[in-house]
């Protein structure tokens, strides 16, 4: 874990890399170290998008605006 803090840091300051990739890069590094397969990465990771815009369209909708189904 303070490897993987360490290398977020690293890649952020030193290469200068955008935070939001530098954060994706080492939580699916961290996830493949943890022994977590590729499979189930992905998998989770759709099916939380999947449930995200679903639960915006009906907060859009519910809210009154119809941009949400458009």
């Amino acid at each position: 874990m303070i490897a993987a803090v360490l290398l977020l840091l690293l890649l952020i300051i030193k290469f200068k890399m955008h935070a939001f990739v530098a954060l994706v890069l080492v939580s699916l590094l961290t996830a493949l170290a943890a022994g977590i397969s590729v499979d189930k990465i992905f998998t989770d990771a759709i099916n939380r998008l999947r449930q995200y815009v679903g639960i915006s369209c009906l907060v859009g909708r519910f809210g009154g605006h119809d941009w949400a189904f458009a």
